[in-house]
């Protein structure tokens, strides 16, 4: 355990012996709101969510929230590639049919120009609806504060989660091998290599090889000095330090199982909850999973993202809330979204290892005792970390990007070439 991470921990014991000797501050309950939350009694809100850590320690506390609003919630979950391509296509069709539901912020200008979701303003400044004082919007770190109007102006969305590009890891493996945590890229190359003789039919490390790797992938990128693109959106991808970063990334890769091109990030977890796999790179968020997948949690180990020679810098993102603008249900849509995002729920959330973007809840002692690696991991991992930049056309210029990856992977093409081609069709799709 790091020196800093000794100090994050003695501290909050100290403060957690305080806090029981002379009473813990008090996470407020919705009960202490000063607002009717049977106001909608009867009414049917239909939600859909994406599969996610999130989805999975919030789902539980539902029966609470019908029985405190007199609501009745009709739940869809997709799975995230699903979930992706269903939401804008459907909202683009005029057929969407959901009344709150999960939204990312590297597509929210596109939100905000065609009008999808609704501005959430007059919700939260109408005493009626939102006790401000109870819901305390300062709370929420600042990143997620500017999540609200990330899109444009609407202010359509609530920050949910706070996620940062992790080194998620199974202590069990990682001591049969004979190996310790690497701090740096070169290191975790090394370390994936030695598990891989070490360990017969398992293997290193496991990095999302699907048409998602654009997410784990833009931390080494800018660990490496790379960008997508510059701030005003002009494709570098084919630089010296992007080429370098995924020569890295498929570099680690080799150490992968096979199939890589296949793993979304729940394949990667459930690798690593089996011990097919012993490492991974993906986000704080789901270093939950793996105990929701069946690993035992003292199995498990999170440690901040490596270094490569432009520095640590993991890709940090928030999923968001949003509500339906088509929705005929937008106030008690609402109070929804009041009680999914307050102290309270976050609070019970972080119990079960999901970190909410709210300071007072990873503050608190008893969340830092619980597990004090992940918080730190997050809480360093916040600080250092970039998100990605919004753009209209956002996963239409992934898609390129990650077919030419995925052909480095399948031995199709080098990383120049992929790049390279990579690089003529974003200029083009950005002229």
């Amino acid at each position: 355990m790091k020196k800093s991470m000794i100090i994050v921990l003695s501290l909050a014991m100290l403060l957690l012996a305080f806090t029981h000797a002379f009473g813990a501050p008090v996470i407020p309950p919705a009960s202490e709101a000063n607002i009717n939350w049977q106001q909608f009694a009867g009414t049917t809100l239909n939600v859909m969510l994406c599969r996610h850590p999130w989805q999975e320690t919030i789902e539980p506390y539902f029966p609470e929230f019908e029985q405190l609003t007199g609501m009745k919630i009709v739940t869809t979950i997709l799975p995230e590639a699903e979930y992706l391509t269903k939401v804008p296509a459907d909202l683009t069709a005029g057929t969407f049919a959901f009344d709150v539901f999960m939204t990312q912020y590297y597509d929210a200008p596109k939100y905000d120009q065609e009008r999808w979701t609704e501005p959430l303003a007059k919700f939260i400044l109408d005493p009626n609806l939102t006790d401000l004082n109870w819901y305390d919007w300062n709370d929420f770190y600042l990143p997620a504060q500017k999540m609200l109007t990330i899109g444009g102006t609407a202010g359509d969305r609530i920050a949910i989660t706070a996620e940062v590009q992790s080194l998620i890891y199974r202590k069990d493996m990682l001591a049969e091998a004979g190996v310790t945590v690497p701090d740096t890229f070169d290191d975790l190359l090394v370390t994936t290599e030695k598990i891989n003789g070490a360990l017969k039919d398992r293997y290193g490390v496991v990095i999302r090889g699907n048409t998602e790797l654009w997410w784990p992938l833009y931390g080494i990128m800018k660990s490496y000095g790379g960008d997508y693109f510059t701030a005003d959106y002009k494709p570098v991808i084919n630089s010296p330090e992007a080429i370098a970063a995924v020569k890295m990334y498929t570099a680690l890769q080799k150490f992968a199982p096979p199939g890589i091109t296949n793993f979304n990030w729940e394949q990667v977890v459930t690798s690593t909850a089996s011990g097919l796999t012993s490492m991974y790179l993906d986000s704080s968020g789901l270093f939950t999973t793996l105990f929701l997948r069946g690993l035992e949690p003292e199995k498990g180990g999170i440690a901040p993202f490596p270094q490569g020679p432009g520095g640590r810098i993991p890709h940090a993102h928030m999923w968001s809330i949003s509500i339906a603008a088509a929705s005929k249900q937008k106030a008690a849509s609402w109070l929804f979204i009041e009680w999914a995002t307050s102290k309270e729920i976050q609070y019970k959330q972080a119990l079960a290892n999901n970190l909410p973007p709210r300071k007072s809840v990873l503050d608190s002692p008893e969340i830092i005792v619980k597990n004090p690696e992940f918080v730190f991991a997050t809480s360093k991992g916040l600080f250092d970390g970039v998100l990605s930049r919004p753009h209209l056309k956002f996963f239409d210029l992934m898609d390129p990007f990650a077919r030419g990856v995925q052909e480095v992977l399948m031995d199709q093409k080098d990383v120049e070439t992929a790049l390279n081609e990579v690089q003529k069709t974003w200029e083009e799709m950005l002229k």
